[in-house]
């Protein structure tokens, strides 16, 4: 019910959602899957990669052109964000407990069960999906090895960013920690499968943004200008917030019901006894506080920049 329940009763929302919306009744109309349309133009102000595009125009052409078609790719990437959750919790703590309660606390937390998240048609709940599955799928390769989790790694990483371009990367400096503490990033760079996961990775995110480029000329212009340096260093449309502007949303509204058990949480998880809680916890507590600083630094801050974060909690 918090996910699916009355998902098409709102109309569509102003601002982000309208405009995708837009995006993605055009692209279903004129069948260009590679540059983004509004009003008939090609869209320079929403630089976004389409792959969220893609999945609401597949529910367009399935169910109709309405409210639920533009929100159910959010629905069902929060929906799916929990099975991750509760499947990690069985088959790497071998109890569901651990997911059932991180699964509850999820959708009870405004920040991600709210407009511009898991039920809306904007594209962070979709990332969120992504950034979770790659963190995770990261972990387990430090854990086992296993070189189908690294090749898989590299593959939701690239579709994090084809869903909300340079958003998708906002883990990594977490990621790199890691590496260093687990004592794998050595290992990693003599791994030849991490070569040829980063060359997939390139070939899948280079490739969208040359061929846009290619069909629009002046597209990677607007992407510097919208989601690097221009929005990054810079306010963008009076976006403009002190520092602590996230840590302040969280006990306001965002995790106003289980902000003041994030603390306990983490002691708990760092002083177990059970080697495989603690080592989760110190990669998700890494993910959380490094993605914190980073959008924390930036000079543009909005209440959703904060909605990946929730997962790692």
């Amino acid at each position: 019910m918090p996910v699916f329940g009355h998902l098409g009763k709102l109309p569509i929302r102003i601002w982000d959602e309208s405009r995708i919306a837009i995006n993605a009744y055009e692209m279903c109309h004129d069948g260009d899957f590679i540059v983004t349309h509004f009003n008939g133009e090609p869209d320079m102000w929403n630089t976004k990669p389409p792959l969220l595009l893609w999945i609401q125009v597949f529910f367009m052409k399935t169910i109709g052109i309405n409210e639920i078609a533009i929100r159910l790719p959010s629905a069902f990437a929060a929906l799916f964000t929990c099975i991750v959750l509760l499947l990690l919790s069985c088959k790497y703590l071998k109890n569901p407990w651990f997911g059932l309660i991180a699964a509850f606390v999820l959708i009870t937390s405004n920040g991600y069960i709210n407009y511009h998240a898991s039920r809306t048609g904007d594209y962070d709940s979709l990332l969120t999906l992504f950034t979770t599955l790659s963190g995770l799928l990261f972990f387990a390769y430090c854990e086992k090895r296993d070189k189908n989790h690294l090749y898989l790694f590299f593959l939701f990483t690239a579709l994090a960013v084809l869903t909300k371009s340079i958003a998708g990367l906002l883990f990594l400096p977490a990621i790199f920690i890691y590496s260093i503490l687990s004592r794998q990033f050595i290992p990693l760079l003599k791994n030849r499968h991490f070569y040829f996961g980063l060359i997939s990775f390139l070939i899948l995110v280079v490739g969208y943004y040359t061929l846009r480029e290619l069909n629009n000329a002046g597209f990677l212009a607007a992407v510097e200008k919208n989601e690097l340096g221009g929005r990054y260093l810079e306010v963008n449309e009076g976006h403009k917030s002190g520092f602590w502007y996230y840590y302040k949303n969280f006990i306001d509204h965002q995790l106003s019901y289980w902000y003041f058990l994030v603390p306990f949480g983490v002691l708990s998880g760092l002083l177990n006894k059970n080697e495989k809680i603690k080592r989760l916890v110190l990669f998700t507590s890494l993910m959380v506080v490094t993605y914190f600083f980073v959008i924390s630094a930036a000079q543009t801050k909005l209440q959703w920049y904060d909605v990946p974060l929730y997962h790692q909690k």
